[in-house]
């Protein structure tokens, strides 16, 4: 999945807000114990909206070298990762909310 956010709506919390949802619904949804991403390792403006979020590296694969591929270049990537279980301890207690997207 790519999530991304044009250009006239940035810096108006729509990446956060859907990056909190996803996960929320995760949590709530889900065993998972972590949500897992990779970002270019040059892209230093996502990586600071993913820290902001509380993604961290990965203690043991947080970089992934060559991993991306673009005009024939190869760039570096990050692995970050988002720990599921403290969010899921407050998910029950969230609204109903969740309940709206389905089974």
């Amino acid at each position: 999945m790519t999530l991304g956010v044009d250009e006239a709506f940035r810096r108006r919390h729509v990446g956060s807000r859907a990056a909190q949802q996803i996960l929320h619904v995760l949590a709530a949804r889900t065993t998972c114990s972590y949500a897992e991403l990779h970002v270019k390792s040059a892209n230093r403006a996502a990586i600071s909206f993913y820290e902001r979020l509380g993604f961290e590296p990965d203690p043991d694969n947080g970089y992934v070298f060559g991993h991306y591929l673009i005009d024939g270049q190869r760039w570096d990537a990050l692995l970050l990762r988002y720990d599921l279980r403290g969010l899921r301890a407050t998910a029950g207690r969230a609204s109903s909310y969740y309940a709206t997207f389905g089974n």
